[in-house]
């Protein structure tokens, strides 16, 4: 089953440019080398009923990308298992503005770009589930 998804565009993030997707499904993740000779990428999910959400996991997928870019990222290495959840982050407030300054770098252009295409995702799944309800 291919999964649904629209590329919203390319944005800077500090020093490096940052393809920003736009899928289907909840969450976000980011993807330092997503395939070789590609730049980074930033997936959102777009199926949230608020654009608060969808923007709140940009936010997350963006801080987190600065914070790893700036090696200010860390997990605990002698778990056999672990997620995610297990990433701690420390840095100074220095470290901290910086990427502050680079996520709104990236969001400013990308945030109008990416309310366009969220709306008309909207829109599209509207249409999907009417029709999908007729047969």
């Amino acid at each position: 089953m291919k999964i649904r998804q629209k590329i919203i565009g390319v944005y800077h993030l500090g020093y490096y440019a940052v393809e920003l997707v736009l899928r289907e499904g909840t969450g976000g993740e980011f993807y330092t080398t997503p395939e070789h000779g590609k730049i980074p990428r930033i997936k959102v999910g777009a199926d949230y009923k608020d654009w608060s959400s969808v923007v709140t996991v940009l936010l997350h997928e963006c801080f987190e990308f600065a914070m790893d870019t700036i090696q200010v990222r860390y997990k605990q290495t002698d778990h056999i298992e672990w997620s995610s959840d297990s990433f701690s982050f420390f840095m100074t407030h220095t470290q901290f503005a910086d990427c502050c300054s680079k996520v709104a770098g990236f969001m400013t252009p990308a945030l109008p770009d990416l309310a366009k295409e969220w709306n008309l995702w909207q829109h599209k799944e509207k249409k999907l589930t009417k029709k999908a309800g007729k047969k």
